[in-house]
C-alpha cells in the first residue's frame, strides 16, 4: 500500500526538541509499516525538522512544509499544505491523519479520490485545557468533518471510543498505542541528571496544561522521602504553563528535553512513574514506563485506567493529598512497588505490543483499499 501520514504531529524522527507523544506514535507506525514493504510518506513541519524533498528516514520518505507559528493554526495550516501536496504529487493512495485538526481538509482528499483513515487521538480534543472558544469550535468542526468524510476512524482507548461514537454517530475503531521497550539500556547517563538508579520518581511529557504537573510537584513536596523527582519535557514557558512553585527542600530536577539512550535510562531506572494528567489518551510515556517494568501511579481519568488496569495505582485527578498518600505508600514499600512494576511490564507485552498494533492498522487499511 502507498500511505501518506499528515496531521497533528511535527515530523520524523521523533525525539528532537519539541517532540512528544504524537511524534513517537507516528514514528513507530511509519517505520514498522515501511519494514513490511509499504510505501510510506511522512510530512514534517519546517520548524521541527527540515529535510530535502523525498529524503528517506529508515525507509520512510519525508517532505518538509511550512506551518503558521501560532499554536492554534500550526496543525491546520500544515495539514492543508500536506493535503495539497499529497494530491498534486500523488504520494499516497491512503492518507492517515493524526488528530482531529487535519481532518478539516478531508473533502479535498475525497474529491481527489484518496482514501482516508483518521486517528482521532485518545481524548476529545476540545475538552483539553488551554484551548479558547474559537479553537474549540474549529476542533468540533474538524471532528464533524472526520465523521462525514473519512473512510474510517479510530482511537487508542475505549473511553474515548464511546464518547466519540456517540458524538459522531458512526463506528469508531479501537487500535491501541504500542509500548516501547528497551532491553538493558544501561545507567551511565543518570549521573548527568544528578540521580541514581532506582532513587527517583519520574514523569515525562510535553508539559502542557493538561498534564497536571502542579499536582505532582505539590504532592512530592509533602512526601517523607530522600528520593528525587525528575521531570522531562520542553522548557516551561507561557505557552505550556509557568514553572510550579518548588519549596527549597524538594529535590526536583527539570531536565528539559531528553532523547536517545539518556531518555531510555530515565524510564528504565525510575522507582515510580507518575502520570498526573487532567486529560489524556493512551500516553506513549506511560506505556514506555510500563514496558520498562516501572510501577505507574496515575490520575483516575478513564484513559489512564484503561491503560494500567490492575497493574498500577490510581489517585483522584487533581487531588494533591490523595497523590501524596498513594505515592508515599509506594515509596515506603519498594519491594511491593517493584512487583507491581513487573505486572505492568507483563500487561504492556500482552496488550500493547507494537507489532500487533500495526497488524490492526494494516488490516483496517486493507479493508479500504481492495485489489
Amino acid at each position: 500500500m502507498r500511505i501518506a501520514l499528515i496531521g497533528g504531529y511535527r515530523g520524523l524522527p521523533a525525539g528532537l526538541p519539541g517532540s512528544a507523544g504524537g511524534e513517537a506514535y507516528q514514528e513507530q507506525l511509519a517505520l514498522r509499516l515501511a519494514r513490511r514493504g509499504h510505501h510510506v510518506t511522512a510530512y514534517n513541519r519546517n520548524a521541527y525538522c527540515r529535510v530535502s524533498p523525498g529524503e528517506p528516514y529508515e525507509g520512510v520518505l519525508r517532505f518538509a512544509l511550512p506551518s503558521l507559528p501560532a499554536r492554534s493554526l500550526a496543525t491546520l495550516s500544515h495539514s492543508l499544505l500536506a493535503t495539497i501536496h499529497v494530491i498534486r504529487h500523488d504520494t499516497g493512495d491512503l492518507v492517515q491523519i493524526h488528530g482531529m485538526g487535519g481532518a478539516l481538509w478531508l473533502p479535498l482528499l475525497r474529491t481527489a479520490g484518496k482514501h482516508s483513515v483518521v486517528m482521532l487521538g485518545g481524548s476529545v480534543d476540545w475538552l483539553r485545557p488551554g484551548w479558547g472558544p474559537v479553537a474549540r469550535g474549529v476542533l468540533r468542526l474538524a471532528a464533524r468533518s472526520a465523521g462525514r468524510w473519512a473512510d474510517a476512524l479510530y482511537v487508542d482507548n475505549g473511553p474515548a471510543r464511546e464518547l466519540l461514537q456517540g458524538y459522531l454517530r458512526r463506528p469508531v475503531h479501537l487500535i491501541p498505542t504500542g509500548a516501547e521497550t528497551w532491553p538493558n539500556p544501561g545507567d551511565d547517563h543518570l549521573a548527568a541528571f544528578g540521580v541514581e538508579k532506582g532513587r527517583y520518581v519520574f514523569h515525562a511529557s510535553g508539559l502542557t496544561a493538561a498534564k497536571g504537573i502542579d499536582t505532582l510537584v505539590a504532592a512530592f513536596a509533602l512526601l517523607r522521602t530522600d528520593l528525587d523527582l525528575v521531570i522531562a519535557g520542553p522548557p516551561l514557558t507561557r505557552r505550556n504553563g509557568n514553572r510550579p512553585f518548588v519549596p527549597e527542600n524538594v529535590r526536583l530536577h527539570f531536565v528539559g528535553h531528553v532523547s536517545g539512550e539518556a531518555r531510555r535510562q530515565l524510564y528504565a531506572h525510575a522507582a515510580v512513574y507518575v502520570q498526573p494528567s487532567l486529560v489524556e489518551g493512551s500516553s506513549p510515556s506511560l506505556l514506555a514506563a510500563m514496558g520498562c517494568g516501572v510501577c505507574p501511579v496515575v490520575s483516575d481519568i478513564p484513559a489512564n485506567l484503561d491503560v494500567v488496569g490492575d497493574a498500577g495505582v490510581a489517585f483522584r485527578v487533581g487531588d494533591v493529598e490523595d497523590l501524596r498518600s498513594k505515592l508515599q505508600w509506594r515509596l515506603d514499600h519498594l519491594e511491593e512497588t517493584r512487583r507491581l512494576g513487573t505486572a505492568a511490564a507483563a500487561r504492556a507485552r500482552a496488550l500493547f505490543d507494537w507489532e500487533w498494533v500495526v497488524d490492526q492498522f494494516e488490516a483496517l487499511c486493507r479493508q479500504l483499499i481492495k485489489p
